[in-house]
């Protein structure tokens, strides 16, 4: 398994073997704590082996660096293989709502396939100077 793209986004779309993403970040600016993110996207695209056919569990859990969750999305997948195909190609897009850090600081969003961590972001929320 190779995670051969994983982003959080302003939007992201998932067509055939396309993933489509805009807007990809790694800093929420806001005035003050707690910082309500907007609505945003957490999108991946996975290459299987051929080993790796069959249901998949994918978990996205946002944590602070204490390893505090703040929250997590889950769904499931099924890696199909086309005859004479040794390798396949699986797009995720989850869409999360508003949600908040209540912080400024580091945190830290991981991709988990099958209880495994794979592959693993860095998200800051900073607070905007006030001098201009």
């Amino acid at each position: 398994m190779d995670v051969e793209i994983f982003a959080i986004c302003d939007a992201a779309t998932a067509q055939g073997a396309k993933i489509n993403i805009l807007g990809a970040f790694n800093i929420l600016w806001s005035d003050q704590a707690p910082i309500l993110a907007p609505s945003c996207a957490l999108a991946a695209r996975i290459r299987f082996d051929a080993q790796e056919a069959g249901q998949k569990t994918v978990r996205l859990v946002i944590s602070d660096l204490s390893g505090a969750q703040l929250f997590e999305l889950s769904t499931s997948i099924e890696v199909r293989f086309r005859p004479n195909q040794p390798v396949a190609n699986v797009q995720i897009v989850l869409q999360r709502r508003r949600f908040v850090l209540p912080q400024f600081g580091e945190y830290q969003i991981r991709l988990e396939i099958d209880g495994q961590t794979v592959k693993s972001l860095r998200l800051f929320a900073k607070q905007r100077s006030q001098t201009a």
